[in-house]
């Protein structure tokens, strides 16, 4: 995924078990019987854009990512672990 144009490694934690984004958007479709393409159109997200995200040919940004997550009934937040330092 990428924010702000720099690349970030999401994983998202659900009832104990670490996935990632798009591990956890399959999950989401597979429980909801929903298509890619499906998924596509209901979330307004290009079908190109979804079929290579989930074939590993590119990469999305956290828009994108939350449009799919809304589609879906999901919600994304993003979450700090651990203390900052220095405080």
């Amino acid at each position: 995924m990428r924010v702000d144009g720099a690349m970030v490694v999401c994983y998202i934690e659900h009832m104990g078990t670490k996935m990632t984004l798009s591990e956890a958007i399959r999950s989401a479709m597979k429980r909801d019987g929903r298509s890619l393409y499906a998924l596509a159109n209901d979330s307004g997200v290009s079908r190109g854009v979804v079929v290579r995200f989930f074939n590993g040919q590119r990469d999305i940004g956290l828009k994108t990512a939350d449009k799919l997550f809304k589609a879906l009934g999901l919600e994304l937040k993003a979450a700090r672990r651990g203390k900052a330092k220095g405080g």
